[in-house]
């Protein structure tokens, strides 16, 4: 392996990012870092913009934030093709998401 890129799905809810999320930068931290990859977190949701620093603070590399009032509740169509989407067109080595009811869907 060589230079893994590597997204995660932060999950938020009311406006506050779960703390799986912190978990899964945490793990793709090391192996982005065994490999000397990078790691990005992909964070929806609304008045949510400012949430990036956080999850640079804990480890990611980048965050792509999506901050639109049509992302404030969970919609799983509407998640699952902007995320298709930006994977298709960047193409990153690994996405990661939680076993929740938001990362299984």
């Amino acid at each position: 392996m060589s230079g893994l890129s590597i997204w995660i799905f932060a999950q938020q809810r009311h406006g506050a990012i779960s703390s799986g999320a912190f978990e899964q930068i945490a793990v793709a931290r090391a192996l982005a870092d065994s490999t000397g990859g990078t790691v990005t977190a992909i964070l929806f949701g609304h008045s949510v913009g400012d949430q990036a620093a956080q999850l640079v603070g804990r480890g990611a590399d980048h965050a792509i934030i999506a901050d639109d009032p049509a992302l404030a509740s969970f919609v799983d169509d509407q998640y699952a093709e902007l995320l298709s989407r930006w994977i298709a067109s960047d193409k990153p080595d690994l996405v990661m998401g939680s076993a929740t009811m938001y990362g299984r869907a």
